[in-house]
């Protein structure tokens, strides 16, 4: 009979990233400020929703 050791997962420290978003159009027109927007709010959700994100380094 052969001899099985188990060994315990060691949980890992759960540290706060700090993360970021690049946005931009390519011209001025209200089209792209409209599309900028999205995208800011987009990926500000994004980075506040994910627990090991940092909130405070989301801002719009």
């Amino acid at each position: 009979m052969k001899n099985v050791r188990i060994i315990p997962v060691v949980p890992k420290e759960n540290k706060k990233l700090k993360v970021a978003a690049y946005c931009r159009v390519s011209t001025f027109g209200p089209v792209q400020l409209r599309s900028l927007e999205l995208q800011i709010k987009t990926y500000t959700k994004m980075i506040r929703s994910h627990p090991n994100n940092d909130p405070e380094n989301a801002q719009e």
